[in-house]
């Protein structure tokens, strides 16, 4: 759906966060990089898990977009989490690569991951197509945790698609 909104409205404003807008254009030359690095340097196949730890903007938008373009499940987490309680994420959804930001970075260190992605140093470049299908999976955020550990949540793309239609 992004991608079909990019074609039909390139120089319409997609994202503003804080007073700054991206078009379509723009943020599916940001996404399509994005993906490609994951596909690329990351070796991101269809269905991995890819562990989204970010503040709220434009980079979270960018993110989440180019895993689901990778055909990858999306696993948001908080920004306020802890390194241990990112080793729970990391090991229950059985993700490889993580996704944050300069200032989160550091509570990465030690754990049992292959990539951690930086926006700000990726290789630019083409993804391969999307392949994905209605039936998989697509994000997987994970419950507060109130009675037990975290538990995470099964969504795939058709019933996230539904959601926001239904929504419209």
């Amino acid at each position: 759906m992004f991608l079909r909104s990019a074609g039909k409205h390139p120089d319409k404003p997609a994202a503003v966060f804080e007073g700054i807008s991206f078009t379509y254009k723009v943020l599916q030359n940001k996404v399509e990089n994005l993906a490609s690095h994951l596909q690329q340097a990351c070796g991101l196949q269809r269905g991995d898990r890819v562990l989204l730890d970010m503040q709220n903007g434009h980079d979270f938008v960018i993110a989440c977009f180019a895993i689901l373009l990778s055909d990858a499940v999306v696993v948001p987490v908080s920004p306020m989490n802890l390194t241990e309680e990112l080793r729970h994420y990391l090991e229950d959804s059985d993700a490889r690569v993580a996704v944050t930001e300069d200032d989160l970075f550091s509570r990465f260190s030690g754990l049992p991951l292959d990539h951690v992605v930086l926006l700000n140093k990726i290789t630019p470049g083409k993804p391969r197509p999307s392949v994905a299908k209605p039936d998989d999976l697509c994000m997987m955020p994970y419950t507060s945790g109130s009675t037990g550990k975290p538990k995470g949540c099964m969504h795939t793309h058709a019933t996230v698609l539904h959601n926001v239609a239904g929504a419209a």
